[in-house]
């Protein structure tokens, strides 16, 4: 809005000045000051109405008319005078020992959280820290990424309020799926690896321990040697 009114206010200075008389030797000067003056007007007013798109980002528009739109491409696009909202292609959600020390945060780094290593708690009450990178890739479809960007607002609002908390309970659902034992004896830690990868894409699982005696029944109430797992995934 403020370059709209200046390339008005620019335009009008124009116009005033093409009308007043002046004496013939201004002539020259008049001439070359009208044509200037009105040219920087609609070149303010213009570099208002476009905007340009870095690599790896896509922009989310909302034009002073009340329409929205977004881009994807790299280069030059239409903003009709509105604001603006830059969108990664992808966010990174880390829990890493790099920020102690090195000091990384979400400013130095990259669009995305940057975390000291997760505390976990296993199954048999085995606590550790865990560390892990994953890559969230946003709609480029023009639909779906308007939709997501009517309802998060911002890249650090999906953030803050989506991804790191689905990474941090995913981490705690898989954790409590296995014991110390298992994951250092028992060769699961691929398996673990697998469990977060699997529950980041299709959602926390349901889990439901059976504990088996020797003989093979059931004891419901306590933690035997013999286990399996019944996984259900959530939609």
């Amino acid at each position: 809005m403020f370059t709209i009114f200046m390339a008005a206010l620019f335009v009008v200075i124009a116009a005033v000045i093409a009308m007043v008389k002046v004496p013939p030797e201004l002539s020259m000067v008049k001439k070359i000051l009208v044509p200037v003056t009105a040219v920087v007007g609609i070149l303010i007013g213009g570099l208002g109405a476009v905007s340009y798109n870095d690599a790896g980002f896509c922009q989310h528009t909302r034009t002073i008319f009340g329409t929205e739109s977004s881009t994807c491409s790299t280069g030059w696009y239409f903003s009709g005078w509105g604001k603006s909202t830059a969108w990664p292609h992808e966010i990174t959600v880390a829990n890493t020992i790099m920020v102690e020390e090195s000091g990384e945060s979400v400013d130095t780094a990259f669009v995305g959280s940057v975390s000291p290593p997760h505390k976990l708690r296993l199954a048999d009450n085995w606590g550790g820290d865990a560390i892990q990178v994953t890559r969230f890739a946003i709609p480029q479809d023009q639909e779906q990424f308007i939709k997501m960007a009517r309802t998060f607002r911002s890249p650090e609002r999906l953030i803050n309020t989506t991804l790191r908390p689905a990474v941090t309970a995913s981490l705690d659902s898989v954790a409590n799926m296995f014991t110390m034992e298992e994951y250092y004896s028992g060769g699961k830690r691929d398996q673990l690896k697998s469990e977060f990868k699997d529950t980041i894409e299709r959602g926390r699982a349901e889990v439901r321990q059976i504990s088996l005696n020797q003989a093979g029944g059931v004891v419901p109430s306590r933690a035997a040697r013999y286990r399996d797992w019944e996984t259900h995934y959530l939609s």
